[in-house]
């Protein structure tokens, strides 16, 4: 250190060599520091808000570790009646068209259907051969309702937040009432399929929770 001192009064040279690496390690710092800086999100007050909403509206239907609800589903002129319950690890699953009733059960991410006594291994494809079983599922439509517009008690999806490419201003509109649910999918059915003239889904959860932000305490 003595020797250091030394040099640094007496060598000129050596002064200004230190001082360059001193300076050049200070360049070096401070622009890594401002890289750092620009790679971080905001942290703004806006950018909290739309965060915060954004998982406030990510899951607005919650159901219970076990629940229960009915599904109705009305394709022009027929219907179609599913209720599902879980219990534990199984989903039971109940499918009725015109007079004809199914039994089947989710378990072990298989599908099997009740004959006779037994239940026979089967495909989603079979329970779900007359409707669109993405139009039921609760998970698909959380995810609607996460990039909805609400007004009051409705959600209106817009077709083109949901559909690539898509321009229109169509949208449909999923109402909720405290434990029901009703989505009128005609206009995004009507995109695939002008044939059809309406295509509602009405749910209604009978055991297990459902919570949309009008039940939020």
């Amino acid at each position: 250190m003595n020797k250091f001192l030394e040099k640094w009064q007496k060598d000129r040279k050596f002064k200004i060599k230190i001082k360059l690496i001193i300076y050049t390690l200070f360049v070096i710092l401070v622009s890594i520091y401002a890289i750092s800086i620009e790679k971080k999100p905001s942290t703004t007050i806006e950018n909290e808000e739309n965060i915060s909403e954004n998982e406030e509206n990510s899951e607005i239907i919650k159901l219970a570790d076990n629940y229960q609800y009915d599904i109705k589903i009305k394709i022009d002129d027929q219907e179609f009646y599913y209720t599902y319950t879980k219990e534990d690890s199984k989903i039971f699953i109940t499918k009725k068209v015109n007079d004809i009733t199914e039994e089947y059960i989710y378990e072990n991410d298989n599908y099997y259907i009740l004959t006779d006594k037994d239940y026979l291994i089967t495909t989603d494809t079979d329970i779900y051969n007359q409707v669109n079983e993405d139009y039921l599922n609760i998970d698909k439509i959380n995810k609607y309702l996460s990039i909805s517009k609400k007004d009051n008690n409705q959600y209106s999806v817009k077709l083109k937040d949901i559909i690539l490419d898509n321009d229109s201003d169509d949208y449909f509109v999923v109402t909720i009432n405290e434990n029901k649910i009703s989505i009128d999918y005609t206009p995004l059915v009507n995109h695939f399929n002008n044939q059809v003239k309406n295509y509602i889904v009405d749910i209604t959860i009978n055991e297990g929770l459902i919570e949309s932000e009008d039940n939020k305490g």
